[in-house]
């Protein structure tokens, strides 16, 4: 790290100008700088009492001998806080341009992905706004300078913190370039204005909770049956406090054109499309039906939500391919946030293939949330924005002649404009308030093998580590024939076996209560031979390739294959087998598997095969090509193979479900969260971060990355591992049976999680345990007090800025 603090000339000509109105911008360089690859600058500010608006303006270049692009990779922090562009979707700090722009090419882009903006590759700073850029020119505005209203970021007075943070070093960004380019940044101007003017952004909404609130916050749904109305043409109207949503439904059919659900007959282009409607008591169906198939859509109005079930029926002798849209839109104006997948970033307008299968719009005093639940739904669904609405999407539907599929979604109004209650109410209809065992961390066999008793108790008390799983078989041996193996590559690991069934031996001699799980990875195969055994489960790209990872193959050294199981195909048996090997009592005799990227797969297509489900579909809505969603038309395997290693031990998975069949089997599951939003995908299953391995370094990111979690309403799991110096909130976070997630507390059954002070309570008067964790993270001697009124015991926590506490049944205390 560089730390370069305001030069003297610079700071004396700020403390003149400080009791002056109107005050001119404030440079903090004095000439272009340069910001070195993977360094930080850092400046500190005094701001004036006086103004009323602070704003940052930065003018930046990633060193490169052309127009080259652009990429995420600078952070900027005033305060330790991660300045965004956002404040909600109708105000925006970022004042100089708008958050998303359009190059030469036609691409459309964002300046910022969370936690960091975007900077251009560039010679100087006017390339990239020039036709020598080519495709890779910037249109309309200046694609360097970004201007802020940090307004809400600072304090009063002096001491506050700017820090640039240049990220390509821990992106490893030269990597990717042949011709070893510098990549520094080069930074044109770096300012400060202090202005009277009102400033653009404004403060956050501040908690609603104090030390003295009561911190129970059950959802608060509308009521659906008196505020739902199925109206004419299927249409459904939602009247909440200060808004009425319309939820309509488009439908694509061969031959061109859209046909809607709950919109007037003259807007549907397809001729002698009907639609009829069946009204009961809470309940509705609605008939639709075309030339090339029928649509049968069951409505029921339930106390606090809304659940649809959508029939489709192909009624031509062909495949049939649908683009099918779910629209709810909003009054214009009325929404502040929009929260696709859990992520409520405003330049975010769409997501796909992520675990948390919701939209969520938040307006004044209400808002409305829409979740896919079937398989294909969830698989395909695109979620999106689109002004003051939004929805869930599929444009690559398709069906086999005389087949139907039965699509379904909830959809919940709220009383108050809240993505947590959407998600309380979602979580207890998907049934996925299961206990979460933990702790959890990654150690190879080593950190068994190599440590004494002593030292090893020490490091998983401290942490509260119940369960351990091996990584990647790395073999760092000199004499290595490879290094590394996936797949049934992995049954060819003499020696890597034997160290892990030591490891595996060791542990259950020490520690009986500790559990160790050995890692798999279902699509990679690095067996060279594999192709030849397994060729009809060989993942095929549009060109008729067999699929290799280019990222890992070129990082390792050798071919990343990928091949996917069926139940059918000769790879489910062979993956079988390297479970089998794991968990035999005569091998490795593990405790369980790790499973990595269970949900997820780097091709997200396989052609040559078909999920029965999925079709591209032209402008004029006709299939051209059948293909498979990768995840899709493994599912049924994947399912099979899980329960198979449920019924021998235990079972953790990276990423969280991403179709209800496998949503239905419960253990955990975690998020990674290499962008700061990404515990949000956790949502909708078991609310388990994995620790950010690229930001946690030391102690204190450590500590900071628990908090990140807490506030994203998440349990933590380990994955880098710095020196601990003392035990952290992660000593007493499990078990953890989950009843309500919230932003910076968690209610479980046995325990409540928080970071906010407040006033806490089960709700009934049995003992409670309390620890509280000090603002750097360790154990700290506070009490809290403690009193029963009306049968409810009330635990109170004034917690000071970055302390944590976790309050345990005393039954449930380990």
């Amino acid at each position: 790290m560089r730390t370069v603090l305001w030069p003297a000339p610079v700071l004396a000509a700020l403390l003149f100008t400080i009791g002056v109105v109107n005050a001119e911008i404030m440079p903090l360089i004095e000439a272009q700088t340069k910001l070195e690859y993977g360094g930080e600058l850092e400046y500190t500010i005094a701001v004036p009492d006086d103004c009323k608006s602070v704003l940052l303006t930065i003018s930046a270049r990633m060193d490169y001998p052309s127009a080259g692009g652009s990429t995420y990779v600078m952070s900027i922090l005033l305060n330790g806080q991660p300045v965004t562009p956002e404040i909600n979707r109708r105000a925006s700090r970022l004042l100089n341009k708008p958050l998303n722009f359009e190059m030469a090419s036609g691409l459309k882009l964002t300046w910022f992905r969370s936690p960091k903006w975007r900077v251009v590759y560039s010679p100087d700073f006017d390339t990239v706004q020039s036709e020598k850029a080519g495709g890779s020119r910037v249109l309309d505005v200046d694609p360097y300078k970004l201007v802020l209203d940090v307004t809400d970021f600072v304090t009063r007075g002096e001491g506050n913190t700017l820090a640039l943070a240049h990220a390509g070093e821990a992106m490893n960004l030269r990597n990717y370039f042949k011709d070893n380019p510098s990549l520094d940044f080069y930074l044109a101007e770096l300012s400060v204005e202090f202005s009277d003017q009102p400033p653009i952004s404004v403060p956050a909404k501040m908690s609603r909770h104090t030390p003295d609130t009561l911190m129970v916050d059950p959802p608060q749904p509308a009521d659906v049956q008196e505020a739902c109305i199925i109206g004419k043409h299927g249409a459904l109207k939602i009247a909440l406090p200060g808004a009425e949503l319309k939820f309509t439904t488009r439908l694509s059919y061969p031959g061109g054109g859209y046909n809607y659900i709950g919109r007037p007959a003259d807007e549907r282009s397809e001729d002698d499309f009907t639609i009829t409607v069946q009204r009961t008591d809470g309940e509705a169906r609605v008939v639709a039906e075309g030339k090339a198939y029928s649509l049968t859509r069951m409505i029921k109005l339930l106390a606090d939500h809304i659940e649809i079930a959508d029939t489709f029926t192909n009624l031509r002798n062909e495949v049939t391919g649908i683009k099918y849209d779910n629209h709810l839109q909003a009054p214009k104006g009325s929404v502040i946030d929009a929260y696709l997948g859990g992520d409520h970033s405003p330049g975010k307008t769409s997501v796909s293939g992520l675990e948390n299968t919701s939209l969520y719009l938040a307006l004044e005093d209400c808002g409305c949330g829409i979740v896919a639940l079937d398989d294909v739904s969830r698989y395909q669904g695109v979620i999106y924005y689109d002004a003051d609405g939004g929805g869930i999407r599929s444009n690559h539907f398709g069906l086999a002649a005389g087949t139907s599929h039965t699509f379904r979604f909830n959809i919940y109004p709220t009383a108050r404009a809240n993505y947590w209650d959407m998600i309380n109410l979602a979580r207890r209809d998907l049934d996925v308030n299961f206990t979460i065992p933990g702790g959890f961390s990654f150690s190879g066999p080593g950190g068994i093998l190599n440590s004494t008793k002593e030292d090893l108790n020490k490091w998983l008390d401290m942490r509260g580590v119940k369960i351990l799983s091996s990584g990647v078989w790395f073999d760092r041996s000199k004499d290595a024939q490879v290094p590394c193996y996936h797949g049934t590559h992995m049954l060819k690991a003499t020696k890597l076996r034997q160290r892990l069934k030591d490891g595996v031996a060791r542990l259950r001699e020490w520690f009986p209560d500790v559990k160790y799980l050995i890692y798999i990875h279902s699509y990679i195969n690095t067996d060279e031979t594999a192709a030849e055994r397994y060729p009809e489960a060989r993942l095929i790209t549009p060109d008729g390739q067999h699929y290799i990872n280019p990222g890992y193959t070129k990082r390792i050294g050798i071919p990343f294959a990928y091949f996917y199981m069926t139940p059918e195909n000769s790879y489910f048996e062979a993956m079988k087998e390297v479970v089998d090997m794991c968990l035999d009592e005569n091998k490795i005799h593990a405790h369980g598997i790790y499973w990595d990227e269970m949900a997820w797969c780097s091709s997200r297509y396989t052609y040559k095969a078909w999920d029965g489900y999925s079709v591209e579909i032209d402008e004029q809505g006709q299939v051209t090509r059948k293909f498979a969603y990768t995840g899709l038309i493994s599912l049924d395997a994947k399912r099979q193979l899980a329960e198979y290693i449920l019924s021998r031990g235990k079972l953790i998975g990276n990423s969280c479900p991403t179709s209800e069949t496998m949503t239905k089997l419960h253990f955990p599951r975690f998020a990674e969260t290499a962008a700061s939003w990404y515990p949000a995908r956790s949502h909708l299953y078991t609310p388990i971060s994995l620790g950010d391995h690229k930001t946690v370094k030391d102690w204190p990111t450590l500590i900071a990355d628990v908090r990140s979690k807490l506030d994203l309403g998440t349990v933590y799991y380990y994955y880098a591992r710095p020196d601990q110096p003392a035990p952290t909130i992660t000593q007493h976070m499990f078990p953890f049976t989950p009843v309500e997630l919230h932003s910076g507390w968690l209610l479980g059954e046995e325990r409540i999680l928080t970071k906010l002070p407040g006033t806490y309570t089960f709700g009934d008067d049995a003992q409670v345990k309390v620890y509280w964790y000090g603002n750097e993270g360790g154990a700290v001697a506070k009490e809290a007090s403690q009193e029963v009124k009306q049968g409810r015991r009330l635990v109170r926590l004034d917690l000071a800025e970055g302390e944590m506490a976790v309050i345990v049944r005393a039954d449930a205390d380990r």
